[in-house]
């Protein structure tokens, strides 16, 4: 199979949402910019939404104005509004993309202030090699030689916190250290240079190399932008996921074994530990070792099935960086592994979850006593949650909803599964509107066992539930391709799901 893609072709999303992921550089443009900026915006969602609909020479009318307005807007700009820009410069990217493969042909777009701003010249070997990615060769950088005296566990020092992107960028006591397009002018690297009043920084530590501080000049003279997944995320977990994006399967399978093993060490302290590993699986447990290979091997052999459920092709690992489990003898153990290692209480009726966030692939079960419920189902639920989290661009409540009918899959007369369909139609009365489940209003186990009932109802359409998941597998984004598989919004569906389960008997149905 082709590996999760994490950079999507899709050109669909807010307008509004993109307006505010240009972050701090909004701060210096004018009113009048800031309108251009937010109408071209608009503009380009007006464009996904018809490339949706099949309009592809209308989509691609609007695709071609905003590109000549783009470089109009571009030219001769300072760098705080082509970092502004550079969002829809992206969004215009990908909708070339798109439309090219549907034969439509458009003016190459060119680089943002091509020829205008003489800030923006070609990087040299002296700037520290080619482009700089602030989430992975930077990113580490502050983390690790700033976050003592700049926001790790204490007072940032001269109130400058510099654990996440927004407080590099909002700066301390002195204002803003960091001048998009202007690293001579920044603060920060006169700082790093100590070529500022004060002592050069990391205070009590040697100077940055020279390199390093290179690679914070070019970052800045390339407008000092952000291509991490959150500006407020800690710069640990920024450099994390970028670390772990750019591993291959091999890299990335060992570095979330050395995690599992200090999470084991973390939650399970002093308990004997047993580990076994397959193509798809590195399992630790405390239910010995005999034990925790035949739970690894009935894991292996639910993988074609996980697979067949969700039109997937198995021609090596399931998910790259393969999956960790961990696999404990009672519910005890899993309530400790929970508080200790994911900080927070399980719910009472949970014998398993998952979780998956790029840099960790995981999932804990409680194996079942005699034939208190179904091991395979209860694997196959967890595998089939990974799966859908890793191709990146699903909603969490599909990726459950579609993990549990997995599981009903597996073994329709589970008891775990006849509880879910149990508690559907009180679930259903105590909804205010259809889609409180999607929108987080209800308790979690309850949206989550409401997203079962709901997937199930789209997987009933085979030909539209493919359509879906085949658009997101090759890297589309969730929203655009449901309305294009079933012609509405989730929320619409959901409407109709409601009336469907009301009408419904609560007796549970056996899946197919």
């Amino acid at each position: 199979m082709t590996y999760p893609r994490f950079c999507t072709l899709m050109i669909c999303s807010c307008g509004l949402a993109a307006t505010l992921l240009l972050g701090p550089a909004l701060g210096a443009i004018t009113a009048e910019q800031r309108k251009q900026i937010e109408q071209l915006n608009e503009s380009v969602t007006q464009a996904a939404r018809l490339f949706v609909e099949g309009r592809f020479a209308d989509s691609s009318e609007i695709v071609r104005r905003v590109q000549g307005e783009c470089e109009k807007l571009a030219a001769g700009s300072d760098p705080q509004v082509l970092a502004a820009l550079e969002t829809i410069h992206g969004r215009l990217s990908k909708a070339h993309a798109l439309l090219e493969l549907e034969g439509i042909e458009l003016p190459p777009l060119k680089p943002l202030g091509a020829g205008a701003a003489p800030e923006a010249r070609p990087m040299t070997p002296a700037d520290g090699g080619g482009g700089v990615s602030f989430s992975a060769d930077l990113a580490p950088m502050f983390s690790e030689q700033c976050g003592n005296c700049h926001g790790r566990g204490r007072q940032p020092s001269a109130r400058y916190n510099l654990m996440t992107f927004t407080g590099l960028m909002k700066g301390g006591d002195t204002g803003a250290s960091v001048v998009p397009g202007r690293p001579d002018d920044s603060l920060l690297v006169q700082k790093l240079k100590g070529t500022a009043d004060g002592q050069r920084m990391p205070m009590r530590a040697p100077p940055l190399a020279d390199d390093m501080i290179a690679r914070v000049e070019t970052w800045i003279r390339e407008g000092a932008r952000f291509d991490g997944p959150d500006p407020e995320q800690s710069l640990e977990q920024v450099a994390s996921l970028a670390k772990s994006q750019r591993s291959n399967h091999e890299q990335l399978s060992a570095e979330r074994k050395e995690l599992a093993l200090k999470n084991w060490a973390l939650g399970m302290p002093g308990q004997q530990m047993d580990q076994t590993e397959s193509e798809n699986f590195f399992a630790v447990g405390s239910v010995g070792p005999a034990t925790l290979q035949t739970t690894v091997e009935a894991a292996e052999a639910l993988i074609p099935k996980v697979a067949e459920s969700f039109g997937a092709t198995v021609d090596g690992p399931l998910v790259k960086g393969r999956i960790t489990l961990v696999v404990l003898p009672q519910r005890f153990d899993y309530t400790e592994y929970g508080k200790m290692v994911e900080r927070r209480d399980l719910p009472p009726s949970s014998r398993g979850h998952w979780r998956y966030n790029v840099v960790d692939a995981y999932a804990a079960v409680v194996l079942p006593r005699a034939d208190e419920y179904s091991r395979d189902a209860l694997l196959a639920q967890q595998i089939a949650g990974v799966y859908l989290a890793s191709q990146g661009n699903v909603p969490p409540w599909f990726a459950e909803g579609a993990a549990r009918w997995v599981a009903s899959r597996t073994a329709p007369d589970d008891a775990r599964v006849k509880a879910w369909e149990a508690e559907i139609p009180d679930i259903v009365k105590s909804l205010s509107q259809p889609d409180d489940f999607l929108t987080g209003k209800l308790a979690p186990q309850q949206a989550e066992t409401a997203a079962y009932s709901f997937v199930r109802l789209l997987a009933s359409d085979a030909a539209r539930f493919r359509r879906l998941l085949k658009a997101v597998q090759d890297g589309g984004e969730f929203d655009p391709a449901f309305r294009n598989a079933y012609g509405g919004t989730p929320s619409d569906a959901a409407k109709i799901w409601v009336q469907q389960t009301t009408r419904r008997s609560p007796t549970p149905s056996r899946a197919r």
